[in-house]
């Protein structure tokens, strides 16, 4: 039984590794660019592959690339801070609408 395992086993790895070549070389053969792969931005405008944007995730303001992870694309933090982030206003803590209280009050 487990000598028939192992062939069909054996058998299968070697049809999907004969599949996989010969539809990559079709693919090459026909011109086919594969499927177009891109990250979105907050607003969903199309960021392609390799270019870097700034990104504000939770307040940190970070310089990340749209680039591949397991076949998915992803946004990777660089590690450099965004150009003129410190320059950004941030929502003052401590405002109040005017003619209410700081007890919540009218």
């Amino acid at each position: 039984m487990r000598l028939a395992f192992a062939i069909f086993l054996a058998v299968t790895v070697c049809a999907v590794t004969v599949c996989a070549v010969t539809g990559a070389a079709r693919a090459q053969e026909a011109g086919s660019a594969g499927i177009d792969c891109y990250c979105t931005d907050r607003s969903g405008s199309r960021v392609e592959l390799g270019q870097t944007i700034c990104l504000i995730v939770d307040g940190r303001a970070f310089l990340a690339r749209c680039e591949m992870s397991l076949n998915v694309p992803a946004w990777r933090d660089i590690g450099e801070a965004c150009v003129g982030a410190g320059l950004m206003s941030t929502p003052d803590v401590g405002f109040r609408a005017p003619g209410v209280s700081e007890t919540g009050g009218a």
